[in-house]
């Protein structure tokens, strides 16, 4: 549980903080620490625009991609730290699952 808690910190402020010491290195001025964060919950507010010539698993890729990785990141170990969902194999299920998503993102852009 411990492997999950530091994951999801990392996830709400590392892009932040990548963002704020680009923008101190170059010498401009610094967003907030939680811009990304902004402007994900601004883009999530837009409707979704599908053309006609489209099949469903273009629909449904980001979709099974967000899932592999959510799946993914409960089987994923930290150091010594076992995953949640922690089994024999659990590294093959690792590099299938993550696969899988790949794999949807591939055939949905065809």
């Amino acid at each position: 549980m411990i492997a999950f808690s530091l994951f999801i910190i990392t996830v709400i402020f590392f892009p932040g903080i990548i963002s704020v010491v680009k923008a101190k290195l170059v010498g401009k001025q610094a967003p907030s620490l939680f811009q990304p964060w902004f402007d994900t919950f601004r883009l999530l507010k837009k409707g979704s625009v599908f053309g006609e010539g489209i099949s469903f698993i273009f629909e449904i890729a980001p979709l099974v991609s967000f899932v592999a990785v959510l799946s993914a990141l409960f089987v994923m170990p930290l150091g010594e730290i076992k995953g949640v969902l922690s089994f024999n194999g659990d590294f093959i299920f690792l590099a299938y699952v993550l696969g899988l998503g790949k794999f949807f993102m591939i055939i949905g852009a065809m």
